[in-house]
């Protein structure tokens, strides 16, 4: 299986490395994880950097078309195979988002040199594809996305009122309604609403799709347009860190406090009348003495030093 990254322009290690590959490193995280839904467990896959000067891609880039870049992969894959001896292998072109240009157009190449032993073209497969201009799967869907998905992406009530006046504005929402059916009512026009015939993108007041895309970027730092319901990992949260400050500064404060021993109280306690020491000597033996110890001996209080000769007891005589 080929997975081509898009962009165009972006390096397949993103996902091999976070969404399709053997592991799963995600931000904040100090250490992949095992992928148990990677796709290498139902196949070989083979993650590539394409077009030339893509991610770590050597070369100098020459394709100024989809032709050309279908063209110089052929040739790539053909060396390929034969280094890792793998001809008359089934063959699966896959590939998200510009992968939606990429994956047909190489495709169609492989089936066109109608030669199983390096191209045996058996099945296609696209998420997220773009396979026509830029606004149509960016610009035009977006309000309606944003109202499909409101709990992933809650923004107030003023900004909604924003997307709603912009959709309306530049005829998005009715372009989906006519054309977005099917059967299909017809060919889509050549200029799309709201679209700029130079650049081929939206006009700068029809720019709903970076609008959206940057307020939910406030919301979630970790925004991942290819699933709005995923978040930064707990490692961000600011209940976890908080949490975390409280278990760290309680810490300090056990290491640093002193025994409770050694704790020496700031002002000592006024004398006790009743637990004063008796200073007569003179007692009658018919007189029994009962001790009883209320207070054990301090271990060490300075200020009670003068007073450690006598017993902190009192006295109660016997009728």
């Amino acid at each position: 299986m080929i997975y081509l990254t898009g962009g165009p322009g972006c390096s397949s290690i993103g996902e091999l490395l976070q969404q399709n590959g053997p592991v799963q490193w995600q931000q904040g995280t100090a250490q992949p994880i095992q992928n148990q839904w990677s796709w290498h467990r139902l196949t070989n896959v083979v993650w590539i950097d394409q077009p030339v000067g893509t991610g770590f891609s050597q070369g100098t880039p020459t394709a100024t078309r989809e032709e050309d870049v279908a063209e110089q992969f052929l040739g790539w894959w053909k060396n390929f195979v034969d280094t890792f001896a793998l001809q008359g292998f089934t063959v699966y072109v896959t590939g998200s988002s510009y992968g939606g240009m990429y994956a047909p157009f190489i495709s169609s190449a492989m089936l066109d040199q109608d030669d199983t032993t390096y191209f045996n073209v058996s099945g296609m497969a696209v998420w997220d594809g773009l396979y026509s201009k830029i606004p149509l799967t960016e610009d035009i869907p977006a309000a309606a996305f944003v109202d499909k998905w409101k709990t992933a992406l809650p923004f107030n009530d003023t900004f909604m009122a924003e997307i709603e006046a912009m959709d309306e504005q530049c005829g998005y929402t009715a372009y989906l309604d006519e054309f977005l059916v099917f059967p299909p009512a017809g060919p889509q026009p050549a200029i799309l609403p709201g679209e700029d015939p130079l650049t081929g993108l939206a006009k700068p007041e029809c720019a709903l799709y970076i609008s959206v895309f940057l307020a939910a970027k406030e919301l979630n730092p970790c925004l991942n347009p290819f699933d709005v319901t995923s978040h930064c990992p707990v490692l961000f949260g600011k209940r976890r860190t908080s949490l975390l400050l409280i278990l760290i500064l309680l810490s300090l404060t056990t290491l640093t406090r002193p025994p409770r021993s050694q704790t020496r109280h700031p002002h000592p306690l006024p004398p006790n009348p009743v637990l004063q020491p008796s200073h007569r000597q003179n007692r009658s033996p018919r007189s029994p003495r009962h001790e009883v110890d209320l207070l054990p001996k301090p271990a060490h209080q300075p200020h009670l030093r003068h007073r450690q000769q006598h017993r902190f007891v009192p006295r109660l005589r016997a009728r």
